[in-house]
């Protein structure tokens, strides 16, 4: 893949998160923005490093995580100072999306953003792991927690009958 000429884009304060990324001229829909990078990993080690990170938190601090799962064996460690789409936020409705093309992670605009939005993506945690990120995106239609829009349903079913969790009598 030919990579894109550079989009101006800032990292500063977000009101989602800790830092985020910020479109600094207007960018149209489907422009690729950046490229996600860091060291490739096995998903054992991916494992390692978040269980290390985890435990060097206390349970009241927000962290971040850095780590792109690419598929079945594979993860990008994205925590490098020059990696500024790592500090790209979730969202409910994002305004981006992130593609693996030619082995690397692009985030493509999902629709037309205005210079001073912040850019967004979903993170795409499964249901159970988003269960421990809440989300504060801030959108009309936040579920609250970081998980991806096909698995919400499972939030849904769980607010709708919470004694089933409780039990583990759910399908969630």
């Amino acid at each position: 893949m030919t990579v894109p000429p550079a989009l101006a884009i800032a990292a500063r304060n977000s009101d989602i998160h800790g830092h985020g990324v910020y479109a600094q001229q207007p960018i149209a829909n489907g422009q690729i923005i950046v490229e996600y990078t860091g060291e490739l990993i096995s998903i054992t080690e991916a494992t390692r490093r978040e269980k290390a990170r985890q435990t060097q938190i206390a349970p009241s601090e927000e962290s971040s995580d850095y780590l792109y799962i690419l598929d079945d064996t594979h993860a990008l460690d994205g925590r490098h100072a020059d990696n500024i789409a790592r500090l790209i936020n979730h969202a409910c409705e994002p305004n981006c999306r992130s593609n693996v093309i030619d082995g690397g992670v692009w985030i493509i605009a999902t629709r037309d953003i205005a210079a001073g939005d912040e850019i967004t993506f979903d993170y795409c945690y499964t249901f159970k792991d988003g269960l421990h990120h809440p989300c504060r995106c801030g959108s009309p239609h936040c579920v609250g927690f970081i998980i991806a829009q096909d698995q919400r349903w499972r939030l849904k079913k769980l607010r709708q009958n919470p004694k089933a969790s409780q039990s583990g009598g759910s399908n969630a």
